[in-house]
């Protein structure tokens, strides 16, 4: 089972660096008194080495000395979606300018609390840090690390969380849950409680004071403000031991940063560093997917174009067989079908076929049924496929109906007649009829009529004619192949 990879955090402190991680619950911190940037990121790079460091992500805290913070008012919501409108807000209470600066916010619905670094002194150690394969993921400074592990839930009262660090006092200031302010005091028990005293007259409402990891001296000068009601935290952790903890909270996921200064100009080069092992894993089980993919298509493409042609050679069997004279043509299949339908046809019996009278038949007819004592005119008679058009002339509109009428009589169906009264005399007639001829009448004692009978062959022999033995197999043949099993 792989070891879980271990969550580092480089804290600045006033006087060096600090390489550290958690150990069941226990911080193992590794010192560092280099300051130039490219000796700095050698030495962590070699201790890591040592601590088996694959490239994992870590968390860079900056001392307080090194960031510079402001508030900005916010009288337009519109304003937190403009952001570089909230740079050049808080550049103005600086002596440095917004594009020398990298600033990210806390923001709440009324203000916008910035914590500033310059770009030029930071980005060397990234810099060099990333060339020695360590990759920073989160920057923000040390103080909001430690604060962040002890905040608790949102208050409607306003926190000051005073941390005693070394020879300072890190006093920062929360309200809803998000730093509104954050000052550095010194730790001196003579200036430390003016600070404190000047610092409360400025809040409208008397705040929740909690001071963590006091010295003996420093809370009995605090407790001199009788006005003043302090909470001291006994068993709290160090400022340095929170903020270990606070990073590897965050590295693990389960806590969010108030701020990131890892963006804009000090954003990394290659943000995904971190993920790299798990998007190389990801990236080469994708290939192997589509290579078993491309493989079974493949395999099925074999077995398919073997299929095709075994029934190619079956075609080719079977138009041989049957027209042995001809040569193999493209389609053979088209041929096939082909041939199958005239043989079909010629192997139906004759009473699929539709009867159709001969046109001699119906001109005949025609003749008959016209009547003697009825005078008019046949200018043009055509036949079409078992139809007659007839166009003439007759002296009146009824003289047409008898006309039809007559016709009806023969056997004739016939559409009702157009007339149309001509300019001088008479009435022009348009009609068409179809001859249906009478069916012929059953002789007594006759049984059903049978089906058409073989050709007689000579005595003793059982051979076929040759064109239906020819078809009859090829009726077979195709059958049998057009539907393999």
């Amino acid at each position: 089972m792989p070891k879980t990879p271990k969550r580092w955090t480089l804290l600045q402190r006033p006087n060096g660096w600090l390489l550290a991680h958690r150990v069941n619950r226990e911080s193992v911190i590794i010192e560092f008194n280099r300051h130039e940037p490219a000796k700095l990121a050698a030495e962590v790079e070699r201790a890591l080495s040592q601590q088996q460091y694959t490239g994992e992500g870590i968390v860079l805290g900056l001392d307080s000395l090194s960031c510079m913070v402001g508030s900005v008012i916010i009288d337009d919501p519109r304003m937190l979606r403009h952001r570089q409108r909230l740079v050049y807000e808080f550049e103005e209470g600086l002596p440095v300018p917004a594009e020398d600066l990298t600033v990210d916010f806390a923001s709440s619905k009324d203000q916008a609390f910035g914590v500033a670094v310059e770009t030029a002194r930071l980005a060397p150690l990234l810099d060099a840090l990333q060339e020695n394969g360590i990759q920073v993921q989160l920057i923000l400074p040390v103080a909001f690390l430690a604060a962040s592990t002890v905040a608790g839930a949102k208050q409607d009262q306003q926190q000051w969380m005073l941390w005693h660090d070394e020879d300072r006092v890190e006093l920062l200031v929360l309200q809803d849950g998000l730093p509104c302010d954050w000052r550095t005091l010194p730790a001196d028990p003579k200036l430390l409680p003016q600070h404190i005293g000047m610092r409360s007259l400025d809040s409208a409402s008397p705040p929740r004071f909690v001071f963590r990891s006091a010295t003996f001296a420093t809370r009995a000068a605090i407790d001199s403000l009788s006005d003043l009601t302090i909470e001291f935290v006994d068993d709290s952790p160090t400022l340095v031991n929170a903020a270990i903890e606070a990073g590897d909270r965050l590295l693990r996921g389960s806590s969010t940063p108030w701020i990131d200064l890892r963006r804009d100009t000090l954003a990394s080069s290659d943000p995904h560093r971190p993920v790299r092992g798990l998007l190389n894993l990801v990236t080469v089980s994708a290939i192997i997917l589509l290579l078993s993919v491309s493989s079974v298509l493949l395999f099925r493409t074999h077995r398919y174009e073997q299929t095709a042609e075994v029934y190619l050679a079956a075609q080719e069997d079977v138009f041989r067989d049957v027209l042995p004279s001809r040569r193999l043509p493209r389609g053979i299949r088209r041929i096939l079908e082909s041939e199958l339908a005239k043989a079909s046809g010629l192997t139906g019996s004759g009473t699929d076929l539709p009867e159709r009278p001969s046109m001699l038949v119906v001109v005949r007819e025609l003749l008959s049924a016209l009547p003697q004592g009825l005078r008019f005119r046949i200018n043009e008679v055509r036949f079409e496929q078992g139809r007659i058009s007839i166009d003439g002339e007759v002296r009146t509109h009824a003289d047409g109906d008898a006309l039809a009428t007559a016709l009806r009589r023969q056997g004739f169906q016939v559409t009702a007649p157009r007339t149309q009264q001509l300019p001088n005399q008479g009435v022009s007639i348009r009609m068409t009829a179809k001859y249906i001829p009478p069916e012929p009448a059953k002789p007594k004692g006759d049984s059903e009529p049978t089906e058409a009978a073989e050709p007689k062959l000579a005595a003793g022999s059982n051979q076929q004619p040759a064109n239906r033995r020819q078809r009859s197999s090829l009726v077979t043949r195709y059958s049998s192949f057009a539907t393999p099993k």
